[in-house]
């Protein structure tokens, strides 16, 4: 089996541990009846070009029409790899102009005065793109794109939601034997091609906080960095992941592709040894942000291809990756993926995780300690500042002073508040402010330091008790 080869080549080239990630299928039922938006938002994620997919909800809807009469049942925003926007803009924020949206309707009469009311606009300063009705949907794409875009994007959100071309049933395979391509010939061709049928993955397996299903068939070979599963005489899957402490928030990547991919280790890596590495799509999946890929492997003169999906989850980089022959014409490694990724499940961080990585609930309010600096107070003392990201989840508004407690340890004995009048270093009014529910505010708090070692956080309600959330985090210094 030379996909053990592969490893060895993998493993020198990366220098590191490898990962798993996660993905979708499209949906081969007919979603043009008043479907639900998430099965919606299931059949367009692999579609190409398409990245960042949002559902819209009571609270975010810019045309608050959801659930109202004649509204839509449903809605979602998407944004285009091939429309220029701002990097940290969500799909919603960026709006039809991001790449496109589609909306479901109760029946067929709402779609269609939806399409009606866009066509009044097409033409004009006003035009939001392109619109077009399927069933009780309404599917709309960016006037950014050029015509032959918006059809091409059109066309593969409408055969993702109608299941065009995604039959590939190993029972029956109809073709054109007449040569006039009307495909009007009967006859059927049989096939026992093992590429063109799905693999029974009866096995869970597991790594880090993900757990996925394989076939107890395929030969393992595991340790600590990767599980490599030989699936084919000449290709493999491989699984694995590799330790970014501390726990990153997937609302952050969220927020920002390039904040994501600086902190992909594996991925950097993989673009300066793989032979025309490509990124083939950015996508959310599951809430969490995706990189797909696609790369070639020289193995000893051997070219091998590479399909590939990373992402982060809370303190590892996860990555799962095919290998076989650029020969093998085969699609039975990809196929396999997609199915291992379809199976993927990710473990929830509990509380009492978060509150050790310094992010957690304290009480009505959610709190993040952030990262620390080194200063100086106003008599020249050394002093530490330390920053946090304050939520407030309750239903008035609150300040962080007023509703956290912070202390400050070192050598286990709780440091004193520091006065710094440096403020491009340190704002102390920023805890006092008060935020409305729904909001988040970075705040600091100073404190004087009495020696070299490390300094201990620690992140109370303001009036605690024996079985409160704790957060805390240490700052070497």
């Amino acid at each position: 089996m030379k996909i053990r080869t592969l490893v060895i080549v993998l493993a020198f080239v990366l220098a590191l541990s490898l990962l798993t990630a996660c993905g979708n299928s499209s949906s081969k039922n007919d979603l043009t009846n008043n479907p639900s938006i998430e099965s919606v938002k299931e059949a367009i994620s692999d579609i190409e070009n398409i990245t960042l997919i949002e559902i819209v909800t009571e609270d975010n809807d810019p045309n608050k029409q959801l659930g109202k009469q004649g509204g839509y049942t449903g809605s979602l925003f998407f944004k285009s790899s091939l429309v220029t926007y701002e990097t940290d803009e969500s799909a919603i924020k960026a709006g039809t102009d991001g790449g496109g949206s589609i909306e479901v309707y109760a029946n067929k009469s709402d779609a269609e005065k939806r399409n009606e009311y866009l066509a009044k606009f097409d033409g004009t300063a006003f035009s939001s793109g392109s619109h077009k009705v399927l069933g009780t949907i309404v599917i709309r794409t960016s006037n950014k794109l050029k015509a032959s875009q918006q059809t091409e994007l059109e066309t593969n959100i409408i055969n993702a939601l109608t299941g065009a071309g995604n039959d590939t049933s190993s029972e029956a395979v109809q073709t054109d034997l007449t040569g006039d391509g009307n495909g009007t010939s009967s006859e059927t061709v049989h096939t026992d091609d093992p590429t063109q049928a799905s693999l029974q993955l009866d096995k869970e397996e597991t790594r880090g906080r993900i757990s996925y299903r394989v076939a107890s068939s395929w030969k393992k070979t595991s340790d600590a960095d990767m599980n490599t599963y030989d699936v084919t005489e000449n290709g493999g899957i491989i699984v694995g992941s590799l330790n970014t402490s501390p726990i990153v928030d997937k609302d952050i990547l969220n927020k920002n592709w390039d904040i994501l991919v600086g902190k992909m280790k594996l991925v950097e890596r993989m673009k300066s040894s793989y032979d025309d590495f490509k990124v083939v799509a950015r996508r959310d999946i599951n809430g969490i942000p995706v990189l797909q890929y696609e790369a070639k492997l020289d193995n000893s003169g051997v070219i091998n291809s590479v399909s590939g999906f990373n992402f982060i989850y809370g303190d590892s980089e996860y990555m799962l990756q095919a290998i076989f022959p650029e020969t093998d014409d085969s699609q039975l490694l990809p196929s396999t993926l997609k199915q291992i990724m379809d199976s993927l499940v990710i473990k929830e961080y509990t509380q009492s995780e978060l509150a050790s990585s310094g992010e957690g609930n304290i009480g009505d309010y959610h709190v993040k300690i952030l990262d620390a600096t080194l200063t100086k107070d106003y008599n020249g003392t050394p002093a530490i500042v330390v920053n946090f990201e304050f939520t407030n989840n309750a239903e008035d508004a609150a300040m962080f002073l007023s509703s956290t407690n912070v202390t400050a340890f070192q050598d286990g004995v709780e440091l004193d508040t520091a006065i710094i009048m440096n403020k491009s270093v340190y704002d102390a009014g920023l805890a006092q402010k008060q935020i409305k529910p729904g909001v988040s505010l970075v705040v600091q708090s100073a404190y004087v330091l009495s020696s070299n070692s490390p300094v201990e956080i620690e992140v109370t309600k303001l009036i605690t008790f024996g079985n409160d959330t704790v957060l805390t985090k240490t700052f070497n210094l």
